[in-house]
């Protein structure tokens, strides 16, 4: 909307009176609509916060795919767009660790973009659990050269990302819901992610670099948490927030479209 209303008082559709704002007329002083109108900082809703059990409860609601996603998402913290964008050359399984190196945009019939800072761009360690259930997906996968997303679209005949949208609308927010949590939005997974680090004593920064932050703050700008620091946080993540087993019981289990 703030485009619209730069081009709205460009064209002289909309402006402040000069006059009332205390403006000398004629001193191209004009501005929006929205100029000089406070805006609180406070947030009109706070974000939701899963506690471990209540992610747990909601894991064993879900069939294997929109498992692994949320696994994915509360392990890594990653944004939704990351995650649409997740390619096989993206996870180095004999390394453990993956590559965030792009942001999927489902706008304009798909868009694969880099990501928006070179923070954003880090790698992030893999959990063996993390490894283990990504090799039994893409055995199961149909698409899995390098350039293959991780999470196809079947109705696109994977030449685009999976709609999270819809499978956080169909499966994931069903599930939560079920065992009492409403409002859960992908985003959700990532102030998890940051809150459950926090609760178990991960210095800030370590938590800036695992989320993939641009920065924390002038004083620790030049600061960096090391891999190793990174990894031994994962391993805390994923030993207090996920299921112990992770892959479905049934080998056969299907996973519905």
């Amino acid at each position: 909307m703030s485009a619209v209303f730069s081009h709205a008082v460009r064209w002289e559709f909309t402006a402040t009176n000069p006059i009332s704002s205390g403006m000398p007329v004629g001193s191209g002083g004009r501005r929006g609509p929205s100029s000089g109108v406070r805006v609180s900082a406070k947030r009109a809703k706070a974000p939701i916060v899963l506690t471990p059990e209540q992610i747990k409860r909601g894991l064993a609601m879900l069939e294997f795919r929109d498992k692994l996603l949320v696994v994915l998402v509360g392990a890594l913290g990653t944004r939704r767009g990351e995650l649409g964008a997740l390619q096989w050359q993206d996870c180095d399984f004999e390394n453990e660790t993956f590559q965030i190196q792009h942001s999927y945009y489902w706008g304009h019939g798909g868009v694969l973009k880099g990501t928006k800072t070179e923070a954003s761009a880090k790698p992030l360690p893999m959990h063996p659990a993390l490894k283990f259930a990504l090799l039994e997906w893409r055995k199961r996968s149909r698409r899995t050269k390098p350039t293959d997303f991780v999470f196809p679209s079947r109705l696109h005949s994977g030449r685009k990302a999976l709609d999270l949208t819809a499978v956080l609308r169909r499966k994931i927010r069903p599930a939560f819901k079920a065992v009492g949590v409403t409002g859960v939005g992908w985003h959700t997974f990532r102030h998890t992610v940051s809150t459950v680090l926090a609760e178990l004593g991960e210095h800030q920064l370590t938590i800036r670099d695992y989320l993939r932050h641009a920065n924390l703050g002038v004083t620790n700008k030049y600061l960096q948490a090391v891999s190793e620091t990174k990894r031994n946080a994962q391993a805390r993540l994923v030993e207090v927030m996920l299921p112990l087993r992770l892959l479905p019981e049934n080998p056969a289990e299907t996973v519905a479209p």
